[in-house]
């Protein structure tokens, strides 16, 4: 079934996605940062 995003829209909690995205930007920043100081350290 697809829906149209412009049905769904205020259906959904907005601050739980906002979170969600912030998370995984964080995780990924957070790894990147820890490659770099492993290639650095060794």
């Amino acid at each position: 079934m697809l829906t149209n995003i412009h049905d769904v829209k205020d259906k959904y909690d907005k601050a739980a996605i906002n979170r969600w995205f912030a998370k995984q930007y964080n995780m990924e920043d957070t790894l990147t940062r820890e490659a770099y100081q492993n290639k650095a350290g060794t």
